[in-house]
């Protein structure tokens, strides 16, 4: 998931199971780069990571679009 505020953005992405790498970026910075850069690290980090049974039915679609908002307020 990818936010873009007036000042920054922020790049998050599931690594494994239970584990979200944030990546905090200044307006400048090319975001198809930060994608890159942020799916080598998660692959990387999954290799050392133990491997965990997936919770069932993961995020309830109202949290996700709570956070989603409330990241809005926060970074514009």
């Amino acid at each position: 998931m990818v936010h873009h505020g007036k000042r920054d953005t922020v790049q998050l992405s599931l690594v494994g199971q239970k584990l979200i790498l944030a990546m905090v970026l200044g307006n400048q910075a090319p975001v198809g780069a930060a994608r890159l850069c942020a799916q080598q690290v998660a692959r990387k980090l999954e290799t050392v990571l133990p491997r965990e049974t997936p919770a069932k039915g993961g995020l309830r679609p109202e949290y996700v679009e709570a956070v989603k908002a409330r990241l809005d307020e926060i970074l514009d």
